[in-house]
């Protein structure tokens, strides 16, 4: 007989520990094998649920207004953006284009529904216009590799925000980026959520400079990809 290494109890001189065999210094009890298997599962799954906790952590840190007092909120456009925004507790992948003037609590409605997304597990992306179209500019402009990262943060999170659409300095560049987001969301059915002080016909007014057709294309992607609300 042979002593156990972490009970103390005897055992055979050869047991089967999961399909393989053990002997000598290294023996143990099935009993013993079980909880230390079950042991190292629970010490893996808790060291995912703090990896994926300190992820939920940083997209959420770059969630502007999340924490804002909701005493103080729009409740009848909160309350039409998360109808909108989850259908049946589930994240909808139908976009939402939500507009009004500033102080409407069009953003800080949209960061608190993307914060809950966070909280859900889903990925978020959250970006203002006007400096997505800034930063592409000059990510774009000594390294050209640097534009497929720049889409690809854009395109491959669950839900994007683009708040402030309709702001900033829109160069033929910009343009294309923009459609090039929008419409590889809208062809994969993937959320994007917009915040704008005008309808979505904004687009005809912001874009001076057309020659492919982008505006066109960007209005009807945007029109039939999400849910329109007025703050």
């Amino acid at each position: 007989m042979m002593i156990c290494r972490e009970c103390g109890e005897n055992i055979p001189e050869v047991t089967s520990y999961f399909g393989g065999v053990l002997d000598g210094p290294f023996a143990i009890c099935d009993k013993c094998a079980t909880a230390a298997e079950q042991r190292r599962i629970d010490e893996e799954g808790q060291i995912a649920a703090n990896v994926y906790m300190q992820k939920v952590a940083v997209q959420k840190s770059r969630i502007p207004y999340s924490d804002s007092d909701l005493s103080k909120a729009n409740h009848k456009l909160l309350r039409a953006f998360g109808e909108a925004a989850f259908k049946d507790s589930r994240l909808s992948r139908r976009g939402i284009y939500v507009h009004g003037r500033a102080g409407l609590w069009k953003t800080r409605a949209a960061a608190f529904c993307a914060s809950l997304a966070c909280d859900r597990g889903h990925s978020v992306c959250w970006r203002s216009v006007p400096m997505m179209l800034s930063d592409y500019t000059r990510a774009t402009m000594t390294n050209q590799e640097g534009a497929g990262k720049f889409i690809s943060d854009m395109v491959r999170p669950d839900l994007l925000v683009l708040d402030d659409f309709g702001k900033g300095v829109l160069t033929a560049r910009g343009l294309e980026l923009l459609y090039t987001i929008i419409d590889d969301r809208f062809v994969n059915n993937k959320a994007t959520w917009y915040t704008a002080n005008g309808p979505p016909e904004i687009l005809n007014k912001w874009i001076r400079v057309d020659d492919v057709g982008y505006a066109e294309s960007i209005l009807r992607r945007v029109n039939e990809g999400a849910e329109v609300l007025k703050a």
